[in-house]
């Protein structure tokens, strides 16, 4: 199994950009390499580079994001 190595917002899967723009939309390129308290104080990207588990953390934190905040989809 290959393992991606995410460097910029363009390199993310598009679930996960598509749900970024959509929660940060004036710094989402940026936002992503800022620590993030539920992700333990580190990065999305580098959560995103732990592997699947890394990925589905994400996942379920950006799932969780859009639920509380868009909660209409």
């Amino acid at each position: 199994m290959t393992t991606t190595t995410y460097r910029t917002f363009e390199d993310l899967p598009e679930w996960a950009t598509t749900r970024v723009l959509r929660f940060r939309p004036n710094d989402a390129e940026t936002w992503i390499f800022d620590p993030v308290p539920a992700l333990d104080n580190q990065s999305f990207i580098d959560v995103m580079n732990q592997g699947e588990d890394g990925v589905n953390r994400v996942r379920r934190y950006l799932n969780d994001l859009m639920g509380k905040f868009f909660p209409e989809g």
